[in-house]
């Protein structure tokens, strides 16, 4: 069934920080880069040895603010609308995984009957079985809370 596929998605989009387009001020980072492009001027008549580079590539964009601009601006539409597609297949997947809490709640009651129906299990083995079933199935609802809080999270990263 798709449920494991859409735990596994859960678990890599909260993981992958690639994914999650965390919001960067580019700000500082040009100032650096504009700092070592200065430093550039030092090398006198060399100069032109070593460029193009990436530091003069940076100025040269920055300094034509329309391209730079448009660059950003494009980057930013991308990771809103790649975020929203993400918040809205994760949200649709969601009631397909809770629908599994409520089927391991009916077996575990089918389960829990035919021990106690059964004659042949003693008393401290029926409880003691009865109480492991009952752990288990709070662990798979703490596993709920954990996928629940993740969706949170990629929510509040994707948006």
């Amino acid at each position: 069934m798709n449920i494991f596929r859409i735990v596994l998605s859960l678990f890599l989009v909260n993981s992958c920080d690639g994914f999650t387009f965390p919001k960067i001020n580019y700000t500082p980072l040009l100032k650096i880069n504009e700092k070592i492009y200065e430093k550039y001027d030092t090398l006198g008549e060399y100069k032109d040895y070593f460029e193009p580079n990436m530091f003069s590539t940076i100025h040269d964009l920055t300094d034509r603010s329309d391209i730079y601009n448009k660059i950003t601006t494009n980057i930013e539409l991308a990771n809103r609308h790649v975020g929203k597609e993400t918040v809205k297949y994760i949200s649709s997947a969601l009631p397909h995984v809770d629908s599994i809490g409520h089927q391991i709640l009916h077996a575990n009651n089918i389960y829990i009957n035919n021990i106690l129906n059964n004659p042949n299990i003693p008393h401290d083995l029926q409880k003691m079985l009865i109480l492991t079933s009952i752990k288990l199935a709070q662990y798979g609802d703490d596993f709920g809370s954990e996928l629940l809080q993740f969706y949170y999270n990629i929510v509040d990263n994707c948006l």
